[in-house]
């Protein structure tokens, strides 16, 4: 992304209309990516800086399977609640958008995973 405009500095990218499937390692640190501009969805490579949004720290207790949300909408992250269904249409990959969104998020895709799974921290 080229010279962040300061007017978007507190907008999500919305990364994509979808969740991503990844396999966690037990113990291992991420960084979920908060803002949508990462290049290496769904984790964090830096590209906030300049902007309000700080990654999410995550360790997972054991290896699993999970699904992580790319629209950056979710009400529970990092995981997919299934809101990037209900996003309004204009909405797409690479837009721009301000949180919090309201939408409605009762249409779940049950790939939501279980917060008390995990240990979450803002860097």
């Amino acid at each position: 992304m080229s010279v962040l405009d300061i007017e978007d500095a507190d907008k999500v990218v919305c990364a994509a209309r979808s969740s991503t499937g990844v396999e966690v390692e037990a113990g291992k640190n991420y960084a979920w990516c908060t803002c949508g501009r990462s290049k290496n969805q769904p984790f964090c490579d830096g590209s906030h800086r300049g902007t309000s949004f700080t990654p999410l720290r995550l360790t997972f207790p054991e290896s699993k399977k999970v699904f992580l949300c790319r629209c950056k909408a979710t009400k529970n992250p990092p995981y997919c609640d299934g809101t990037h269904r209900s996003l309004p249409p204009e909405i797409v990959e690479g837009s721009l958008y301000k949180l919090p969104l309201e939408v409605d998020a009762n249409k779940n895709n049950g790939s939501e995973g279980d917060s008390s799974l995990l240990s979450k921290s803002r860097l």
